[in-house]
C-alpha cells in the first residue's frame, strides 16, 4: 500500500512537470520517503508505461507515454469530472459503455477507451478495423438524458466538434464528413461516429446518449479488403493520445447542448463530401440513387431522386459517391 500510495503521488507531481528533471533527493524529500522508494516507485511506473528518463547526475524526468493511461487523460481533462475506463484490450467500447451504463450507478458521463478493439462495430453492425497504438476508440454515455431534437443534429453535430478538435492535431489535413457520420480525408474515411440511444424498457423511454468515436490517426496498414476505403489521418505523424482523448471529452461534453440546436450545421454542410455528388443510399435492403441536395435544418439527408423529385431521409447509409 505505501508502494501504491508513492507511485501515486510520484506520477502526480512528475506529470505536472513534463521535460523536467529531479533528482531522486528532492522527490524524497518532497514526498517525505526515502530515496529507495522513489526508485522502486520509477521503476513500477516504467513498467506500466510511463516514459521517464533516468540519469545519475541529473535524477528523474517525465517524457511521456505513448499508451493510453486514465491519469494522463484525467490531468487533462481538468475540472470535467467523468467516470474514466481504460483497457489495453476490449471486445467494443460501445458495448462496455452500453453495459455499464445499464447498471445504473453513476449520474456522471461515462467514457470507455481501449488502446484497441478486437470486436468494434459501426453502423448495421458492420465491423470496424481497431489495431493497436495506432488510433484513438472511444465511447461517451451520459446517463438520465434524452436528446430533444432529430438524432442527426446529434450525429452532425458530434462529427463537427471532432473534426474541430482533429484540425489543431492535424493543422494541414482537410477532412470532410460523408452524411451522416464519417469524416473523411479525401476519398478515404479516416473517423467513424457511432450515436446510439439507450432505452429503460420499463420506463419506456430514452435514458442515456451512447456516443462511440473511432479514429485511425496513424494507421499505416489495413486489411486487403480496406485499403482503398480507409487511411490514417497522417501515419508520419506522433500524436499524443492521452491529451487528444481529454480535448475531445471536453469537447463533446461542453457542446452536445448545443447539437439539438443545429448551430453546427453551417459547418457541416459547407465541408460536406456529399453535396452536389450522385449518391446511392441504403436503408434496410432498398437502395436509393440521386443527387445529394441538401443536409436540413434537422440534419436529415435531401436527395434529388432521377424523376426530379425531392426525399428527404433522416436515417440509411451512403455507400457510394460519385466523385
Amino acid at each position: 500500500m505505501a508502494l501504491m500510495a508513492t507511485k501515486e503521488r510520484l506520477l502526480a507531481h512528475l506529470l505536472l512537470a513534463p521535460n523536467q528533471w529531479f533528482s531522486g533527493q528532492s522527490l524524497a524529500d518532497q514526498l517525505g520517503v526515502s530515496r529507495e522508494s522513489v526508485w522502486k516507485a520509477i521503476r513500477s511506473l516504467q513498467q506500466a508505461g510511463y516514459q521517464i528518463n533516468s540519469d545519475r547526475k541529473r535524477g528523474y524526468c517525465y517524457r511521456g507515454t505513448a499508451k493510453m493511461l486514465a491519469p494522463v487523460i484525467e490531468l487533462g481533462l481538468g475540472t470535467t469530472k467523468v467516470k474514466l475506463v481504460v483497457e489495453e484490450e476490449l471486445e467494443s467500447t460501445q458495448t462496455t459503455a452500453r453495459q455499464l451504463l445499464a447498471t445504473g450507478d453513476s449520474t456522471a458521463p461515462l467514457v470507455v477507451i481501449a488502446d484497441h478493439q478486437i470486436g468494434a462495430y459501426g453502423r448495421r453492425g458492420r465491423a470496424f478495423y481497431a489495431p493497436k497504438a495506432t488510433g484513438l476508440y472511444m465511447t461517451i454515455g451520459v446517463p438520465n438524458v434524452t436528446f430533444p431534437g432529430q438524432p442527426g443534429l446529434l450525429t452532425t453535430g458530434v462529427a463537427v466538434t471532432v473534426a474541430t478538435v482533429l484540425k489543431r492535431f492535424f493543422p494541414a489535413q482537410r477532412l470532410s464528413y460523408k452524411w451522416v457520420n464519417d469524416l473523411y480525408l479525401g476519398h478515404q474515411k479516416v473517423v467513424g461516429i457511432l450515436t446510439e440511444m439507450q432505452t429503460d424498457l420499463e420506463a419506456t423511454s430514452q435514458t442515456s446518449l451512447v456516443i462511440g468515436i473511432g479514429i485511425n490517426l496513424t494507421t499505416k496498414e489495413f486489411p486487403a479488403d480496406l485499403k482503398e476505403k480507409v487511411t490514417g489521418i497522417d501515419p508520419a505523424a506522433t500524436v499524443d493520445r492521452n491529451r487528444l482523448a481529454a480535448e475531445l471529452i471536453e469537447a463533446v461534453l461542453s457542446d452536445l447542448p448545443d447539437y439539438s440546436q443545429g448551430i453546427f450545421l453551417p459547418e457541416y454542410r459547407a465541408h460536406s463530401l456529399i453535396l452536389g455528388r450522385s449518391v446511392s443510399l441504403q436503408i434496410g435492403q432498398t437502395t436509393f440513387s440521386g443527387i445529394a441536395q441538401n443536409i436540413d435544418d434537422q440534419g436529415q439527408l435531401v436527395v434529388r431522386t432521377p424523376n426530379g423529385q425531392l426525399r428527404t431521409f433522416s436515417s440509411g447509409e451512403v455507400t457510394k459517391v460519385n466523385f
